[in-house]
């Protein structure tokens, strides 16, 4: 009976023992996990406030909201409507006066409306024609003095200008196989103002000719008041032959030289000074 006494009481102490030691175990792991746990959210604590604003794009940022008082706009008021002109007098009364005052009416001279007014003349442009207007001035008498005029048909299109000749041939880019020919001789008169005043001359006439070989513009380089109503009437019937591409007729543009030159180098009047 003593050693099954014996054998309870140690069978006992182990089954105590054994409890007392599974305690200490859930308990280590029990504070393990708690500690665990807290080092996991300080960590993330620290990460979350040392994180830079660029890794935090994308990251809901709170938003601080705060109501500013706004200041009241002032409006300044319209300014005053100017004050109107006297309204004129009537017409009757404008008539009264001029009857009872006729020095008056007669010297005033009203001024024409704006719609009647002539507006003023632009100023020609390089190389146009300009309207010749003939001198008031009378002329020498006697025959005038004795000069020559020489007519050729020129194509180098320089002579007027290089603006010139890059317009037209951006006008006709087109080379063509024969150009406009003249098929009439021009035969000119010597201006006689021009004679008088021993003045000489070199006219370029450029002329644009259709396929049908009429010439629908003229335009003189330069345009001299002396010279120019002189060429200008030789070349109003001049006739032309149409340019040509492969033997089809196209229109295009053709050049005249006038010369004018005095047969005297000087006036006469220069060697009776001499």
């Amino acid at each position: 009976m003593a050693i099954v006494t014996a054998s309870a009481t140690r069978g006992i102490r182990t089954g105590m023992k054994r409890a007392q030691e599974r305690r200490l175990s859930w308990a280590f792991v029990l504070s393990l996990a708690v500690h665990s746990l807290a080092v996991v959210v300080l960590v993330g604590m620290l990460q979350t406030r040392d994180q830079s604003p660029a890794a935090r794009i994308g990251v809901a940022l709170p938003i601080d909201v705060a109501l500013v008082a706004q200041r009241p706009i002032l409006f300044a008021a319209p300014p005053e409507t100017p004050q109107q002109a006297s309204e004129s007098p009537p017409v009757d009364l404008m008539a009264e006066d001029r009857a009872k005052d006729p020095e008056s009416s007669a010297v005033e001279n009203p001024a024409p409306p704006p719609s009647q007014r002539t507006p003023p003349s632009p100023a020609p442009l390089a190389g146009a024609v300009v309207p010749y207007e003939a001198s008031t001035e009378p002329l020498p008498s006697g025959p005038p003095p004795p000069g020559d005029v020489a007519v050729a048909q020129i194509s180098d299109i320089e002579r007027i200008g290089r603006v010139q000749a890059l317009r037209m041939s951006s006008r006709y880019p087109q080379p063509v196989s024969k150009r406009p020919q003249l098929l009439d001789t021009l035969i000119l008169p010597y201006p006689a103002r021009a004679a008088f005043g021993y003045r000489n001359a070199r006219i370029i006439a450029l002329l644009l000719i259709d396929a049908n070989g009429h010439t629908v513009d003229t335009t003189l380089y330069p345009d001299d008041p002396l010279f120019s109503p002189t060429v200008l009437a030789a070349l109003r019937g001049a006739r032309f032959a149409p340019g040509e591409i492969d033997t089809r007729p196209v229109p295009y543009w053709a050049m005249i030289e006038f010369v004018f030159t005095m047969r005297g180098s000087v006036r006469p009047s220069d060697h009776q000074a001499r």
